[in-house]
């Protein structure tokens, strides 16, 4: 029943998954992760009524107004939050338990999350997974390694290269 209650894609479904039998309220109160919902909306709900270890945001676009409101969240996977004047302590508390992220081409953010991610690479501390362009992909590991001069830091166990555009990524050798 946990793996069942994983892909139920919305809290109003996981609230109508609850009320089934007691069994069912049991299963989805002992996840360690949230459900793969797709809206900000669910995953606040759910976090609002259930405590997990690790959310997973699926790359949703929120809005970060209270860090308290990971206080209780060990690990983050797939963040996308909108980057403010306002937003920027909150976000920045979440940086050293984000496990895995996607960085957009620079010039596509459109949240700010990227360059806010590269800017404060070093805050990263429990980073296994990135992906992302080349460009920002290198950027963010020079920024990581302060410009390579701590090259012994932990790094992610996997980095996956993607193109913005659906082109091939052509190396050059010299």
């Amino acid at each position: 029943l946990m793996n069942v209650a994983l892909y139920i894609s919305s809290y109003g479904n996981i609230f109508k998954f609850i009320q089934i039998n007691k069994k069912c309220f049991d299963v989805v109160n002992r996840l360690k992760i949230n459900p793969y919902f797709k809206t900000p909306t669910s995953i606040n709900s759910f976090l609002k009524h259930f405590s997990v270890e690790t959310v997973d945001y699926n790359n949703t676009v929120l809005f970060c107004q209270n860090a308290e409101e990971f206080r209780n969240i060990q690990l983050i996977r797939n963040p996308s939050f909108v980057i403010s004047e306002e937003t920027q302590n909150c976000i920045h508390s979440t940086l050293p338990r984000t496990y895995s992220m996607t960085l957009d081409s620079v010039e596509h953010d459109q949240t700010g999350y990227s360059q806010f991610a590269i800017d404060n690479a070093k805050s990263f501390e429990k980073l296994h997974k990135i992906s992302g362009d080349l460009e920002s992909l290198i950027s963010f590991f020079k920024n990581y390694t302060e410009n390579k001069n701590m090259m012994f830091v932990p790094f992610p166990k996997i980095v996956m290269i993607t193109s913005f555009q659906n082109n091939d990524i052509q190396f050059n050798q010299r």
